[in-house]
């Protein structure tokens, strides 16, 4: 995972650069913020272009956006607490992972969650719970309906589908665990930061769903030891 954490990390910031702008990115090659010029393979190592070019473009020396180094650092960071097991169900839990992150750079920016990307979370997901045979997901989107109806006027659709896509990975005490942090989280960003409006929240749905992951992969791993 970690090894797979590295070799995207690169790519996830650029996609989510060129998908808030509105710019194809299936098909284009990266390029230099400056001078636009196509990059080397050595410019798109992550990380280590970073330190071994300390910061700058070599095709026309410009200043490299620390953007790009702090999101690496943070999707190999991610990446450390999952290679405790490597399982198809571990692999999955990364994918989803680096999806969610994906997703809170774009809602970071745009206020706006891609609702494709929520549809492959909820079928991993759905594929997970079919694979252990776990109870039931009525319940937890029977709750993503009554969150709809009490808080409709102040969380976004997107959100909203996006409990309901993560809903189907765990079960009924850690689903409502799972968005009362997210809650939590989110009063706690607004409190300290004084912020006002609007405020994404896919950033703290997908913090705590990470916490909710790593707690898991932690009591499976010591389960193991035992």
């Amino acid at each position: 995972m970690i090894i797979i954490g590295f070799m995207l990390s690169s790519f996830i910031y650029w996609s989510v650069e060129n998908y808030c702008n509105q710019k194809s990115w299936w098909r284009k090659r990266s390029c230099c913020d400056q001078c636009l010029v196509r990059l080397k393979v050595i410019d798109l190592i992550p990380l280590i272009s970073f330190m071994l070019l300390r910061g700058r473009a070599s095709c026309c020396n410009g200043i490299i956006s620390k953007k790009y180094f702090i999101t690496e650092v943070i999707v190999v960071v991610l990446m450390l607490p999952l290679e405790f097991e490597i399982t198809l169900t571990n692999l999955l839990e990364g994918i989803v992972v680096l999806l969610l992150f994906w997703m809170t750079l774009v809602d970071y920016q745009t206020l706006h969650i891609p609702i494709p990307i929520v549809v492959v979370i909820m079928m991993i997901g759905l594929y997970l719970r079919e694979t252990a045979c776990e109870g039931t997901i009525l319940i937890p989107l029977l709750l993503c309906v009554l969150l709809y109806i009490i808080f409709r006027h102040s969380l976004g659709s997107g959100d909203i589908w996006l409990f309901a896509a993560l809903s189907t990975w765990m079960d009924v005490i850690t689903f409502m665990f799972f968005v009362g942090l997210s809650a939590v989280l989110a009063l706690v960003y607004v409190i300290l930061m004084d912020r006002q409006g609007l405020v994404p929240f896919c950033p703290f749905i997908g913090s705590s769903f990470y916490i909710v992951i790593i707690m898991e992969e932690v009591f499976r791993w010591a389960h193991n030891q035992l």
